[in-house]
């Protein structure tokens, strides 16, 4: 599920920075939502 909101933020012009302190924040997931963040 966080992929899925990670995916709407980007969408909606998340900036990168916000994304990867999410992707940081869940960091645990992150092979899950790898896929969807291609700056990893």
């Amino acid at each position: 599920m966080a992929s899925l909101d990670l995916v709407d933020l980007g969408a909606k012009g998340a900036s990168k920075k916000q994304i990867k302190s999410l992707t940081d924040a869940m960091r645990p997931s992150n092979s899950a939502i790898a896929p969807f963040l291609p700056s990893m």
